[in-house]
């Protein structure tokens, strides 16, 4: 939370100093004005840059060693590492939207889900050239899945009747179960292929 202040305030400001720009286009007030708002704008975008580059883990020897024996190159090693830290980026904003419902909570610990997904995750990187085999629970389910969770949220007894609510709900609790039951699947056939072709 304390991260977006300065990027507010200095959206803020570049919006109040493109104005008074604006209104003052022909006097040395407006031009001042102008370079400053172009000034905070080059500031707000190395920050932003430098925020992003903050957040991507290091990549260290054990693991460059442990891609490389997995026969990845350096381009398939990037493209790898960026999936995954989408991936549980996904994963930390599901359990984030599954902490703020006990129901949704209650649904999670049947199927074990925030294990489960982060086992397939922890799966993947120990056979990171099995990438393309995970690919539906990455690029579907899990994007399913955290919509679903929204839209689970999203329903509200306030703008609809309590009992199209609580049938929208159970409606979305189904699908989320759904969801939770095809990852399950998804990762029991992820291992039963590494054994397969372990033999």
């Amino acid at each position: 939370m304390m991260k977006q202040n300065p990027l507010i305030i200095g959206v803020g400001i570049i919006a109040g100093l493109a104005f008074l720009g604006a209104v003052h286009q022909e006097s040395l007030i407006g031009m001042v004005l102008a370079i400053s708002g172009f000034t905070l704008a080059l500031f707000y975008y190395f920050y932003r840059q430098k925020d992003s580059l903050a957040q991507k883990p290091t990549l260290d020897n054990n693991k460059l060693t442990h891609y490389r024996s997995h026969g990845l190159s350096d381009h398939d090693i990037n493209f790898f590492r960026q999936e995954m830290q989408k991936t549980t980026q996904s994963i930390h904003q599901i359990m984030t939207e599954v902490n703020q419902d006990r129901h949704l909570k209650m649904l999670f610990s049947r199927h074990n889900g925030i294990a489960l997904l982060q086992n397939f995750c922890q799966a993947l990187i120990q056979q990171p050239e099995r990438l393309s085999d995970a690919s539906t629970y990455i690029y579907k389910d899990l994007p399913d899945l955290r919509a679903e969770l929204i839209h689970y949220h999203q329903i509200d007894s306030k703008t609809m009747s309590y009992y199209d609510c609580v049938i929208a709900k159970r409606q979305s609790k189904q699908r989320i179960n759904q969801y939770l039951s095809d990852i399950a699947e998804a990762y029991n056939y992820f291992n039963r292929k590494e054994s397969q072709n372990d033999q």
